[in-house]
């Protein structure tokens, strides 16, 4: 009876895509060009942290203070909404005001190909703000 409730239990949880792939702790060292002028990419640093990602870029959390977002010394914090074998996927939103509307930023990474893309969109802007696109690699 325990063993087909527990069978019945993990099923549920993977049928639901619930169950985590990286561990709590897990790191990756991701880079991209910000801008087509750009000759060296940039470096970004992210660590899951339970259901969180936390996003360790200075720069990007010194742009949200710039728009009163918040303290630079703070990291962004993402939820997790997809972390398989194949990929995380993470948001974060935010207001920056009321001609903006709703606001996100989207960090996906492909865990197999190890592609990464960053990308703030608003409601109210018909093309993504920012759009980055690199590569990610996990800590050893």
């Amino acid at each position: 009876m325990q063993r087909t409730m527990f069978i019945t239990f993990l099923g549920i949880l993977v049928g639901s895509g619930q169950v985590m792939a990286e561990p709590s702790g897990a790191t990756w060292f991701c880079s991209a060009l910000l801008s087509k002028s750009a000759k060296k990419p940039s470096a970004f640093k992210f660590i899951v942290q339970g259901a969180e990602l936390i996003d360790f870029n200075v720069w990007q959390n010194a742009m949200l203070k710039k728009w009163e977002l918040k303290d630079p010394k703070e990291e962004t914090r993402y939820k997790i909404v997809e972390d398989t074998p194949k990929s995380l996927v993470a948001v974060h939103s935010y207001d920056v005001d009321k001609e903006s509307g709703a606001s996100a930023i989207v960090v996906l990474i492909d865990k197999v190909s190890n592609e990464f893309r960053q990308i703030i969109i608003e409601t109210k802007s018909p093309e993504p703000v920012i759009n980055y696109e690199g590569t990610c690699l996990p800590e050893k």
